[in-house]
């Protein structure tokens, strides 16, 4: 029944087909189900119509619309259009007289969702007709016999702004897509997010990616909210929008007033920073966030841990030592004590002074220019930055090196020819510029490597190790396509050498890429390990994006073994939830680089939704390669026509 009191009345009748047409108060709209009307034209022809059309009288015509019985009608009207039915054949109606609109749209709502068929766009369309004449969500509910919590649902989807709802109406995004963007109302930020959504890959176009851009759920200023406390925030003003569709609605929502929950905020933690300064007896500096070290993580050599004293005072070390806050899950600050720097812990003594000479000694490319002297501080360097061993080190700097011949591989049959110009150019310039040498990033064609101090089981852990990524594979598929040419195989070398002149180009670039790959040096992202031309033939060969990378090479449980626990856990810390990481901190050392490697690949739940894409990208920063400063020559059109 309708929602309102009503002065209406329904009358039976019969009326030949030209009378009728399908109103547009009725809320079937997807054309796929409209013109799925061939099993229902059978039926009418074999029994008859069964339920009559519900009608109303067209306003300006002499016709009557189908609010209810779009579908019939369509039915009705191409058997008369074939012949099969005669023009006169008799429609039984029921005619709804003086109904309103609103009381129309209810009543082909009602009709099509007892059905139990209509697509939610068309539900949400209809709705979205109800709000235009203001009916209120719980006359809609009590019309519908539908619970209000669902009509409120029906209604966040039918206020989308315009053009996203044509869009989830023309089946351009999903109806998962579309409750994304109803968790807010706000129809300037969903037009925003959804303008975001157009540059984004495929795999990106997720509902949790929009609830995150939509700032939906956001957990750091849930943190704030828990310290402000809700009441004083909504004392304040503040207003906090309630995701509809969320399983626990309550705990996923957004903050409309981000900016007032800010200096509510700041006000509690300006509280917290004056209680810290009084625990200490001092003054000391706030900064927004710990020291970190090379790989980005907070640096946990420099953190500095209170001692007791007199009257319950916490007693810090002299010298320049800052504070950082940060806010639990619970909302509840936690105040933790850091050396500024490493010059401020270490000072000038001796200490710093042989840790400054290392630095110095194991810079650029120092451990391939002087083996013998350089290669063992900047190994010590590498453990004391990213807690890796001298055996862990070879491991990555050879799956770097199976990477860069895999880019210059893919970029050869790609149509580039960066691997077979890094080849003519390393070879050159080690051979005709005085003191070039291994700086190059490459031998002589010799089979030998430079493997001074670099116990043999660490060499063979890194054979092993390549051959579960793509990568060597991609390498070694190279290597026996060029092994099996006749410029290799065959025993006369001047023939050879002339089959070699009459290849075609494509097999000269991978020749090229090849013999590259053959002559590499291994390198790492440490000082001590860095080949500025490795950097260079990455960027060239697109090396220096992450999914490229991560589509050679994955972060496998048998490499992260090669990292200490703290290591593995300040990788973990920025990608899981906080009780995933307080888990993970409990179990066995060993069984956490094959925790770690199933989130990082993308298996199980451990990391959020929204920090999934960063750990299918993640890459440990000792096999990174640099973006450099210069930009890469245009291709040719030759080149860029074979790149597509």
């Amino acid at each position: 029944m309708p929602s309102t009191t009503s002065k209406g009345t329904v009358t039976s009748a019969t009326m030949t087909i030209d009378q009728i047409e399908v109103s547009p108060l009725n809320v079937r709209r997807h054309r796929a189900t409209i013109n799925a009307i061939a099993a229902m034209e059978a039926s009418i022809l074999g029994r008859g119509l069964i339920q009559p059309l519900n009608l109303h009288p067209m306003k300006g015509t002499k016709k009557f619309g189908a609010f209810a019985g779009g579908r019939r009608a369509r039915a009705i009207r191409n058997l008369v259009d074939r012949g099969d039915l005669p023009a006169d054949w008799p429609v039984r109606v029921e005619i709804y007289r003086d109904y309103s609109d609103i009381e129309i749209i209810e009543l082909s709502l009602g009709e099509n969702i007892q059905r139990a068929d209509l697509e939610l766009y068309e539900i949400c369309a209809g709705i979205r007709a109800l709000d235009a004449r203001c009916e209120p969500a719980e006359a809609i509910s009590t019309a519908l016999g539908q619970p209000l919590a669902l009509v409120r649902r029906w209604q966040r989807v039918g206020q989308l702004a315009e053009p996203i709802f044509v869009a989830f109406a023309e089946e351009k995004i999903s109806g998962d897509l579309a409750r994304a963007f109803a968790a807010t109302t706000d129809h300037k930020l969903q037009l925003a997010v959804f303008e975001q959504l157009q540059g984004w890959r495929d795999y990106e176009r997720t509902p949790e990616k929009v609830r995150s851009a939509l700032k939906v759920g956001d957990r750091a200023a849930a943190r704030l909210l828990r310290l402000v406390g809700a009441d004083a925030y909504r004392a304040a003003g503040g207003r906090f929008e309630l995701d509809l569709f969320a399983d626990e609605a309550e705990q996923r929502g957004r903050i409309v007033d981000e900016g007032l929950l800010s200096q509510l905020a700041n006000a509690q933690l300006d509280e917290a920073r004056d209680a810290t300064r009084a625990a200490v007896g001092r003054s000391i500096r706030f900064v927004p966030k710990p020291p970190v070290n090379a790989s980005g993580y907070p640096d946990y050599t420099l953190q500095v841990t209170p001692k007791k004293g007199a009257e319950g005072k916490l007693v810090l070390p002299e010298g320049e030592v800052v504070a950082a806050i940060d806010l639990s899950e619970a909302g509840e600050p936690q105040v933790t004590y850091w050396w500024e720097s490493r010059k401020a812990k270490f000072g000038s003594g001796s200490s710093a002074e042989a840790r400054d000479t290392a630095k110095v000694k194991v810079k650029g490319a120092a451990a391939f220019s002087d083996p013998y002297h350089s290669a063992a501080p900047a190994r010590a360097l590498a453990k004391e930055e990213h807690g890796v061993s001298a055996d862990a080190l070879e491991v990555i700097r050879s799956t770097r090196r199976e990477l860069l011949r895999a880019f210059m591989v893919e970029d050869a049959q790609r149509g580039g020819d960066a691997g077979r110009d890094f080849a003519l150019w390393a070879q050159l310039r080690a051979l005709l510029a005085r003191g070039s040498g291994q700086l190059v990033g490459a031998r002589s064609p010799a089979p030998t490597e430079h493997t001074i101090g670099i116990a043999f089981g660490a060499l063979r852990a890194a054979d092993e190790q390549l051959e579960q990524h793509v990568a060597h594979d991609v390498w070694l598929g190279a290597v026996r396509e060029i092994s099996a040419e006749s410029f290799i195989t065959e025993p006369d070398l001047a023939a050879a050498f002339v089959d070699f002149l009459n290849a075609g180009a494509s097999t000269k670039r991978l020749a090229g890429a090849v013999l590259a790959g053959l002559t590499l040096e291994r390198s790492a992202n440490a000082p001590g390990f860095t080949l500025a031309p490795h950097d260079a033939l990455a960027q060239f060969t697109r090396g220096v994006h992450a999914p490229l990378v991560r589509k050679l090479w994955s972060p496998t449980a048998e490499f992260l073994a090669l990292l200490p626990k703290a290591q593995l856990l300040a990788i973990a810390e920025p990608l899981v939830g906080s009780e995933t990481l307080a888990r993970w901190s409990k179990v066995k050392a060993a069984e956490l680089p094959g925790l770690l490697a199933q989130a990082l690949n993308g298996a199980g739940n451990a990391v959020a939704a929204r920090n999934r894409q960063a750990a299918l990208e993640w890459i440990h920063p000792l096999l990174a390669f640099r973006q450099l400063d210069f930009k890469q020559p245009a291709p040719s059109a030759a080149l860029a026509e074979a790149a597509e």
